[in-house]
């Protein structure tokens, strides 16, 4: 284990180096300074920021997270898996990572291993990951559609743009479709051991716990533009309502894109929506790469605390 622990943390620091090295020589940052590089323009304005509104969304999005992660501990439990709160949100936040790495496989196969270590039956591990992502997923996209909807009930396109979405997002948790789709993703992790049957209560509520969770992520987003005006909104639950719609639909589209860690997709959709809030191409540029920077500074830190902390088994699925 400690030469598999010091293996991921290789593959796991090169990946994020990757990433962070696409934004770092961002085309779409440089066109808006030419006198300086991408990473200067991100620096100076990192510094300029007023530094709580940043630590404060990062704490924001971990604790978005969090809702997500207390959702598949639940789904764990419902399958019969010994997990405690504090391995199942270990094993959770850890995986993440997994995300910037080429493949889309990584973040399942982190949350299976971590989770046999607590006694969980890698089949049940890779059923209850898929049926949290997809839930997650769908509820930012419900999410989305209801907040653009009710935001723009006065436009008819942007509301048939908006029932658009909302039918989008509500056929794939369908049961007939949302069931099935589960366990074709999880198929490839099971090897045809059987897998446990969860409760038809878990999708509904799922759907209201991860959409808690989007709030909080949208509140990030806030935050963030907060940070970067020289006299920032006050904060209200409508400006929040606002970026919630913007971070759900902007993180859901990164997802299905199938790039690594919705890197491209995220930032053209973000960047287009928070041209008008911020008032130009060239603040909402810097926002959204700021913001995509805090997010994955923060999920490092908290991966990093959480990873080489010991991991006490509970006891052997039944």
């Amino acid at each position: 284990m400690p030469v598999l622990k010091i293996l991921f943390t290789f593959v796991v620091l090169a990946g994020v180096a990757w990433f962070f090295a696409r934004i770092l020589t961002s085309d779409e940052l440089r066109k808006t300074d030419l006198s300086r590089s991408p990473a200067q323009i991100l620096w100076d304005q990192t510094r300029a920021a007023r530094p709580g509104d940043l630590v404060l969304a990062m704490a924001l999005y971990l604790s978005g997270m969090a809702f997500s992660g207390l959702f598949w501990v639940g789904l764990l439990r419902a399958a019969g898996a010994p997990i405690s709160v504090g391995v199942g949100l270990r094993a959770y936040y850890i995986s993440h990572l997994g995300k910037y790495t080429p493949g889309m496989g990584l973040p399942t196969v982190l949350r299976m291993t971590m989770a046999a270590a607590a006694g969980v039956r890698p089949g049940t591990a890779a059923l209850t990951a898929a049926y949290e992502t997809l839930t997650t997923m769908a509820a930012g996209a419900l999410v989305a559609a209801v907040l653009i909807g009710w935001k723009t009930a006065g436009d008819p396109t942007m509301v048939w743009k908006a029932l658009g979405l909302l039918v989008l997002a509500g056929v794939p948790v369908l049961p007939g479709v949302f069931n099935p789709l589960v366990r074709r993703l999880s198929s490839r992790f099971t090897a045809g051991q059987p897998l446990p049957r969860l409760p038809a209560v878990a999708l509904p509520i799922g759907l209201v716990v991860t959409a808690c969770g989007w709030a909080f992520l949208g509140a990030s987003l806030f935050a963030v533009t907060r940070a970067l005006q020289a006299s920032p909104a006050p904060w209200s639950v409508y400006e929040c309502l606002d970026c919630t719609a913007i971070a759900a639909l902007s993180y859901v589209a990164g997802f299905v894109g199938q790039t690594p860690g919705g890197l491209g997709v995220r930032e053209v959709i973000l960047q287009q929506f928070l041209v008008p809030r911020l008032g130009g191409e060239a603040p909402a540029v810097v926002a959204v790469l700021l913001l995509r920077v805090l997010w994955t500074a923060a999920e490092l830190a908290a991966a990093g605390v959480l990873f080489w902390l010991p991991v006490k088994k509970r006891g052997s699925e039944v």
